[in-house]
């Protein structure tokens, strides 16, 4: 079973095709903050600690299947991360490097909300940079990281 993808108006849809190996993170960077706050959309993405849930994976496990037309990509740096969001109605989809060799996608969860994220990806096992956390997050143990 795939896992469904759409923009909060439905102008993008697509999907995650499953089984694909993904892991689940809760970052808690400054720059998912200002990304959500870039979109104005804030509430709708971060936690009460300023927490992003993203699903990362392969971008060849993640198909499209109408509104490309409707994809923005927009940078905090002129040398961070590419952020991509629907430019109709502001729903984040992910994150890629800027660098093309690197293999990589992580789905914001607000595009993914159509189905629940722990049937399809499991909980949550990573919480990254937790020093820009708006509260107590522990980070998770390095020894955590590496058996993923």
């Amino acid at each position: 079973m795939n896992h469904r993808l759409r923009c909060q108006c439905g102008a993008i849809r697509g999907y995650v095709a499953l089984p694909a190996k993904t892991v689940r993170a809760i970052c808690y960077c400054r720059d998912c903050q200002a990304f959500a706050r870039y979109l104005e959309r804030a509430g709708d993405i971060l936690d009460e600690y300023g927490g992003t849930d993203i699903v990362a994976t392969a971008p060849s496990h993640v198909r499209f299947e109408q509104g490309l037309d409707a994809l923005a990509c927009m940078s905090l740096l002129d040398t961070g991360i590419l952020r991509w969001y629907a430019s109709c109605c502001r729903t984040p989809f992910g994150n890629t490097p800027r660098d093309r060799k690197t293999h990589y996608v992580g789905l914001i969860h607000s595009c993914l909300a159509e189905q629940p994220l722990d049937a399809s990806f499991g909980p949550a096992r990573i919480r990254l940079y937790t020093k820009s956390a708006r509260g107590s997050v522990s980070a998770t143990p390095v020894s955590t990281v590496l058996a993923i």
